[in-house]
């Protein structure tokens, strides 16, 4: 598996590097292959994907570190996690934002016209939102 970060690398991929700080490619968190399959889960959204990478680390430093101390140091994978997550869901809401101003052709509704008379409505409305003023 491999972990790039160079101008060879899907630019999503490089994105969601970025984003997670996983760019020190020789000792890389995820292999491109990883974040590709996150990307693929995510419907191509490099902020959810980064979300979901950043919800893996959590998830791995909470059960991992849990709370250690030792020598004076002290590690709290917990809050560490809850940290992670309140990034993930940061972007997460920030893909929300950006998916509700994204036309990608669908309609919020459809006029359905039952009777002669409500399809001449629909037309006359049509036209009434389609013509500049």
């Amino acid at each position: 598996m491999t972990a790039t970060y160079d101008s060879t690398t899907d630019p999503n991929v490089k994105r969601v590097r970025r984003r997670i700080r996983d760019t020190n490619v020789d000792r890389a968190i995820f292999a491109d292959e990883d974040i590709t399959e996150m990307l693929s889960d995510e419907r191509d959204s490099w902020k959810r994907a980064s979300a979901l990478c950043l919800e893996t680390i959590a998830t791995n430093e909470a059960l991992i570190l849990k709370v250690i101390e030792q020598l004076g140091l002290k590690t709290d994978g917990a809050k560490l996690a809850d940290s992670l997550m309140k990034q993930a869901a940061v972007l997460r809401a920030q893909a929300d934002e950006e998916d509700a101003f994204n036309d990608d052709g669908l309609f919020d509704w459809a006029e359905h016209g039952l009777n002669p008379e409500s399809r001449e409505e629909i037309i006359i409305k049509q036209y009434e939102r389609s013509s500049t003023p």
